[in-house]
């Protein structure tokens, strides 16, 4: 259950990514926008096809670099 609960709050992560403005991804080049967008596609579209084990050890290893990154992120310049 507790993992089911992760893929979803890593597909609402994943939705909200793609909304970021790419003057602002620009800007963040260190934060894995795509990584999280695809994530949020492995969930929504291919969901019995995804390995809750594997992503539960992606979680493991690779969330808390990408909340240091996210929390550092800065919004991009304004457009001229």
């Amino acid at each position: 259950m507790a993992q089911e609960a992760v893929a979803f709050q890593l597909m609402v992560l994943g939705e909200a990514s793609e909304r970021i403005s790419k003057r602002t991804k620009n800007v963040n080049r260190t934060v894995p926008w795509r990584a999280l967008s695809d994530l949020r596609w492995a969930f929504a579209h291919a969901y019995f096809e995804t390995d809750l084990t594997s992503t539960w050890g992606v979680v493991r290893r690779e969330l808390n670099g990408i909340e240091r990154k996210l929390r550092r992120a800065r919004v991009g310049p304004p457009p001229e």
